[in-house]
């Protein structure tokens, strides 16, 4: 089985790197037991993560990556320093 995953995640990446694209539009790619499936998003949020994505979609992009800076310790002052200058 595994190395059946593998060749089908070697197939995935050969076909990304000759521009076929990664998967289509509004699904996201699963490796898992049963091998390297396309899923759609909604229904990958459901399985996998038991509808939270819905809630980190209502939070907004920029109020995540804040809370993970806070995490991680970036302080407001450094962020904001560090945006200017990009």
């Amino acid at each position: 089985m595994g190395k059946n995953i593998g060749r089908q995640m070697a197939d995935r990446w050969i076909g990304f790197v000759n521009g076929e694209g990664w998967c289509k539009e509004g699904s996201v790619v699963v490796v898992g037991n049963e091998g390297v499936l396309e899923v759609e998003e909604a229904a990958y949020d459901e399985t996998f993560r038991n509808g939270r994505g819905s809630l980190l979609l209502s939070i907004g992009a920029e109020r995540l990556w804040e809370v993970a800076e806070g995490w991680q310790g970036v302080r407001r002052e450094e962020r904001d320093d560090v945006r200017g200058r990009l």
